[in-house]
């Protein structure tokens, strides 16, 4: 089940040098779904390569809306209402996450099959706790280790 409704939305936050693949614009609720579902593709491992590195597939878009250290922010208009959802350093939480979900829920933007995969993504999200252990646990997930939280969840 899809839904065609169209909504605008910003989806924004600072990692190290703008690598934050930007959403903005009119889009669907597939699309938002798809974006915060995507590698961000921030995490890189040295090896012997020419280029001296590759990279480590798998680093959700919703992790980093989670954990990020800087700022960011989560801009919503439906039916002219705006909904908005900003934090500055240290201010990320999963928590503006979780409410941008259940807005785009209530408003039928995203089905309950999206949200509950969403809801998935962030639970993986409050395991690995900072950005900065994304990479460790991608690659923890890689060798069949176990993952443990890295910080109280919230």
């Amino acid at each position: 089940m899809t839904n065609e409704m169209k909504v605008t939305v910003s989806i924004y936050c600072k990692i190290f040098t703008e690598n934050y693949p930007l959403l903005e614009g009119e889009v669907t609720g597939d699309q938002i779904v798809n974006h915060l579902l995507s590698d961000c593709g921030c995490v890189w491992e040295e090896d012997d390569s020419p280029e001296g590195a590759h990279q480590i597939p798998g680093d959700l878009n919703i992790w980093y809306l989670g954990t990020n250290e800087k700022f960011g922010e989560i801009h919503l208009v439906i039916d002219e209402t705006l909904s908005l959802w900003e934090w500055r350093s240290g201010g990320a939480d999963f928590r503006n996450v979780i409410e941008f979900i259940e807005t785009l829920r209530m408003h039928e933007v995203i089905t309950p099959a999206q949200s509950k995969q969403l809801e998935e993504a962030i639970k993986v999200g409050k395991t690995i706790g900072d950005m900065y252990e994304i990479g460790n646990y991608l690659k923890r997930k890689r060798e069949g280790k176990e993952v443990r939280p890295s910080w109280p969840m919230n």
